[in-house]
């Protein structure tokens, strides 16, 4: 009967006899150049987008907007996220803030004329 010791060396070398031609095989595979294959099928199709977003301008009251378009109302840019005849700011029907309106520096500027 074999020690411990004795058993791990015999099934080490097992092991290494056993796996010495499929590793040569990988090694093999892997020295040769990689070809594409041909491409799958079709995925499903996605879900639906907008084409990109639009500046439009300055809001105008009463027309309609839809998804992606971008306008000015009040200082503050605003991004249209469903179609929507609201106004930016009053309700939160179809817009979405994106660039709050500012300072106007003016105190900034007089301070610096000084």
């Amino acid at each position: 009967m074999p020690t411990p010791d004795q058993f791990v060396t015999l099934v080490a070398h097992a092991l290494q006899g056993a796996l010495a031609p499929v590793l040569a095989r990988l090694a093999a595979l892997e020295a040769q150049p990689q070809v594409p294959g041909p491409p799958g099928p079709p995925g499903p199709p996605g879900a639906p987008g907008t084409a990109g977003l639009r500046y439009e301008g300055v809001h105008d009251a009463g027309r309609a907007y839809d998804p992606g378009a971008i306008v000015t109302h009040s200082g503050s840019a605003w991004c249209c996220t469903a179609a929507t005849t609201a106004t930016p700011g009053a309700s939160a029907d179809g817009w979405q803030l994106m660039v709050k309106r500012g300072r106007d520096g003016r105190d900034r500027r007089a301070e610096g004329e000084k």
